[in-house]
């Protein structure tokens, strides 16, 4: 019904009363039309996001301005007096893999120390350079785990197994090439200053790292060692040759 016939009209109440009565009826059709409809869901996301507890504070550790006294480069280079200063923040020893628990490639500095309040700063030494570093011990074994820095911004960008633990196919530090060659096949290789790293498409995001067994000597100079890495077997590598260590990646 218009306003103009309400008006023209016979109401019991008179023209003004009718007057009235249709304006406020045109207004609370108007207000009805332009009332939003209500979104449950998020209504319901952001009440328990209200209700989730604050993350914990964490304390961001110093890094000793003193390099070498804290610096790491390989496994076997880890003394036992070392070893010792790291916490165990786990009783678990964790199977290697990009989504490894409580530590992994990706995850923030804070929330690393969240899982690991003691992680203990050091300098990792690869490919000629020092990074931020913090060790920590899992069930048996030493996590090295790379930071991108050493503020609450930091980001783990590597996590590298130096002893004990295991991927799924159970390859770790301290296995054959044939052994893991028989688990992900072809190498794709990655050459460091000193290094030689094997990739491999059947298992991305993880780097095995090779050994000699004359590892650490100067029985072999870092130009040979590179050049080792090449074709699509590991017969290139003397006998005796193993995986020193494995890491897990965060992607490029």
């Amino acid at each position: 019904m218009s306003v103009r016939r309400v008006v023209a009209g016979w109401h019991p109440f008179g023209t003004r009363a009718a007057l009235v009565l249709a304006l406020l009826s045109f207004a609370a059709a108007c207000n009805r039309e332009e009332k939003p409809a209500v979104d449950s869901a998020a209504l319901a996301a952001a009440a328990a996001a209200a209700a989730r507890p604050a993350p914990r504070p964490v304390v961001i550790p110093e890094w000793p301005s003193d390099t070498p006294s804290v610096a790491i480069d390989r496994p076997l280079a880890v003394r036992p007096e070392m070893r010792a200063r790291f916490p165990r923040c786990s009783k678990t020893t964790p199977v290697v893999a990009t989504d490894m628990e409580p530590i992994f490639p990706g995850q923030t500095f804070p929330n690393l120390l969240r899982a690991c309040a003691n992680a203990y700063p050091v300098w990792h030494f690869d490919d000629g350079n020092y990074g931020p570093a913090v060790a920590v011990i899992m069930g048996r074994a030493l996590l090295i785990v790379d930071l991108d820095g050493t503020t609450e911004e930091a980001q783990v960008t590597r996590v590298i197994v130096f002893d004990h633990a295991q991927t799924a196919e159970k390859i770790g530090a301290g296995s054959s090439l044939a052994a893991l060659q028989r688990a992900y096949g072809v190498p794709t290789w990655r050459k460091g200053q000193c290094s030689v790293d094997a990739l491999f498409a059947t298992k991305p995001g993880l780097a095995f790292r090779i050994a000699l067994p004359e590892e650490g000597s100067d029985a072999v100079s870092c130009t040979e060692m590179r050049r080792l890495g090449y074709g699509d077997d590991f017969s290139h590598f003397p006998n005796g040759a193993r995986v020193s260590s494995v890491a897990a990646e965060l992607a490029p």
